[in-house]
């Protein structure tokens, strides 16, 4: 991880409008100092038929609204946790150490370094997400593992997602005796919501065979249990639990459980471009951070999921200016979009701009993106195409789907070589002056950060 610490100055304290809580306070993080220029405005200054205009997003159309497979965000969502052995390997499952990356036992030997499945999403969802997890017995497969390895070879499918999806409806026709799966549909929409199948085989880090690795899949025939279809489930080997010496490193299903629910990866796959090309630089946990997730969710991820409630600003010729507080987004999931012309209809399903301000706090402390707090910038491309389908990724688009603005004249990663770092955050008198939307006409905001701490900062919006 490089860390780009920022030249530190005296933070002056400031006298905040009424919605801010007093005293900023010194902070080593947040550097830079306020000129009087840039004391907020009193409430007094401003009369209410001049009072700036924002507006809260309720947000309606998650994912799961969208994509009839993908598990559901919201609620509390009972899935499937099953140990898969193949008959003629040798290997040695470990189901304690599957229960503890999932939902540790008071009691366990396997506590994750960083969270289990079930507390990482509440948290990161603010307690909108509750997992149940069913453990199921050890399956055996039905055929050797030879035989699943060499469907690889058909059409072309590079993941063996034939096998996966073969294996799925085997587990599930074995254990159909015994549960009810309409108890895993928990939005009643015909679908099992989740299931995650851990295999013992020695995953393959050479990927000449993809089957053995990690990734997440639907079901696409139209096969019922109790009456209920097959949604999407996730294929992982138990090798990823003890990736880089740790005693149950979750990072990998944390990271393909976002995939669930049909988030998308924001790395790069063309490696050739560098690590850098994906639009996150490695800073999120939807990115690849020297080839492991990184961090929480970021603002726009949460945003589509239905566990942010972000603030769109709307200023007019009558209200130019408008001095907004950002509390810290990994504890409150605080947001500001900014755009030329933001359509409410739509929702998050547009472009925009998005401002949240990062702590390396909560979800954030153990693996730190970035090291400092400050405002964290993100160009988003969501918009659909006719099918109903997001247009843009991050990795063979033509546009970038998510992008971290990382200067006042709004590069990127993506059109520069800069690494991640504290640098590319924006910190007290710091200020974003133009960033443009992939057609180039400019937004019509610009923003400084004028005051903050570790837990929120305050910023000056200015309609050009």
């Amino acid at each position: 991880m490089i860390s780009l610490s920022k030249k530190q100055k005296v933070l002056l304290p400031l006298i905040l409008l009424t919605f801010v809580s007093c005293g900023g306070g010194n902070t080593s993080s947040l550097l830079s100092s306020s000129s009087s220029e840039d004391l907020p405005i009193s409430s007094s200054d401003i009369s209410s038929e001049t009072q700036p205009l924002s507006y809260r997003l309720d947000i309606t159309k998650t994912l799961k609204s969208r994509s009839k497979k993908s598990c559901p965000s919201l609620g509390k969502v009972k899935a499937l946790v099953v140990p898969v052995h193949f008959a003629n390997d040798t290997t040695t499952m470990n189901t304690d150490l599957i229960k503890g990356a999932f939902d540790t036992p008071s009691d366990s030997d396997y506590v994750p370094e960083w969270r289990d499945v079930k507390s990482f999403y509440k948290e990161s969802s603010y307690n909108k997400l509750n997992f149940e997890f069913v453990f199921l017995d050890t399956y055996i497969s039905e055929k050797p593992s030879t035989y699943y390895e060499s469907k690889a070879n058909f059409n072309g499918d590079s993941y063996n997602t034939n096998a996966s999806r073969a294996l799925y409806k085997e587990i599930l026709n074995h254990f159909d005796s015994t549960y009810d799966y309409n108890d895993f549909d928990a939005d009643k929409d015909g679908i099992i919501d989740c299931i995650y199948m851990i295999y013992d085989h020695p995953v393959d880090y050479t990927y000449k065979n993809m089957f053995w690795w990690a990734y997440t899949s639907w079901y696409v025939d139209d096969d019922k249990f109790d009456n209920v279809g097959l949604g999407n489930y996730i294929w992982c080997g138990l090798d990823f639990f003890t990736k880089d010496g740790l005693k149950n490193n979750t990072q990998t299903i944390i990271h393909e459980t976002a995939h669930l629910f049909g988030v998308d990866d924001y790395y790069d796959y063309d490696t050739s471009k560098g690590a850098t090309k994906g639009g996150l630089g490695g800073a999120d946990l939807m990115d690849n951070d020297n080839g492991s997730p990184c961090g929480d969710h970021n603002a726009y991820t949460k945003s589509i999921l239905g566990w942010t409630s972000p603030t769109v600003i709307d200023l007019n010729d009558n209200n130019k200016e408008l001095i907004q507080e950002l509390k810290s987004f990994q504890a409150t999931g605080d947001t500001i979009i900014l755009a030329n012309e933001f359509n409410k209809e739509k929702e998050m399903y547009q472009e925009y701009f998005m401002l949240e301000y990062y702590t390396p706090t909560h979800l954030s402390e153990r693996d730190k993106p970035f090291t400092i707090p400050g405002v964290r910038v993100l160009h988003v491309c969501s918009q659909l195409d006719s099918k109903g389908s997001i247009k843009f990724n991050n990795t063979s688009s033509q546009f970038k789907l998510i992008s971290q603005i990382n200067t006042k004249n709004g590069e990127t990663y993506i059109n520069s070589n800069t690494n991640r770092s504290d640098s590319t955050l924006f910190t007290i008198g710091e200020s974003l002056e133009y960033v443009e939307y992939i057609n180039e006409t400019p937004l019509k905001y610009k923003f400084k950060v004028i005051d903050g701490d570790s837990s929120k900062c305050t910023i000056k919006i200015t309609l050009k």
